[in-house]
Parts: structure tokens; C-alpha cells; sequence
């Protein structure tokens, strides 16, 4: 199937879209790591290891630019690679929201094709 080839696939669409069901039945059928963006920012929120300013606005629904969610991506997709030995290929949802945004996530989230 052809998507056994891609390290990364970014899903978009409107909230309650089904993206996250989506994601979940490809992840499942095809051995992708689902990496849902509110779930991540909502868990590093949680564990208290947010920056105070970034989680002022998300607590105020006000959606972060490049520069504050980029290492939040980073950080997840680094601790991903930790728990696997097979090449990384993820499901990125809700990002990026704009065409501005495409480069500096792809930027943020870029792999290398074999882990070292």
C-alpha cells in the first residue's frame, strides 16, 4: 500500500471532523504512531512542564504560532524515536493550519530516514 512509504502524514480538517478517528483506524491497520496535537498539548499541560506564557494561551483558546508549538513537537516526536527501533512514521494531526505554517512544521517535525 502506498502509505508504507511516507515517514509523516499531516491530517486536517474542521474539529469533529473525524480526524482523530481517522487517524486512529490508519494507525491501526497500518503500524503508524498517531500524534494528535491538542492531545499532546493538553498532556504538557498536565505534567507542568509547559512554558507559563504558552499555557496562558491555551487556556484562553487562542491557538500558538510556529515558534511555541514547534519544540512541543520536537520533544514528542524525540521521545517516540526513544521507544522504537523501526523507522518512525507518523499520523500528524491538526497541524498545520495554514500554508505559512507547512515549512516550519515540516521543519520542526523532520526525521532522519533511519534512526542512528
Amino acid at each position: 500500500m502506498a502509505l508504507r512509504r511516507f515517514s509523516r502524514i499531516y491530517v486536517r480538517g474542521a474539529p469533529g471532523a473525524g480526524k482523530g478517528s481517522l487517524c486512529a483506524k490508519l494507525a491501526a491497520d497500518f503500524g503508524l504512531h498517531h500524534l494528535s496535537v491538542g492531545d499532546l498539548l493538553r498532556q504538557v499541560a498536565r505534567s507542568g512542564r509547559m512554558d507559563p506564557e504558552i499555557l496562558n494561551k491555551i487556556q484562553r483558546s487562542i491557538l500558538l504560532d510556529v515558534k511555541g508549538l514547534a519544540p512541543i513537537l520536537r520533544d514528542a516526536i524525540a521521545d517516540l524515536k526513544k521507544d522504537t527501533q523501526d523507522k518512525l512514521r507518523l499520523l500528524i494531526d491538526e497541524v498545520p493550519r495554514t500554508l505559512e505554517q507547512a515549512a516550519p512544521i515540516e521543519e520542526a517535525v523532520k526525521m532522519p530516514a533511519r534512526l542512528v
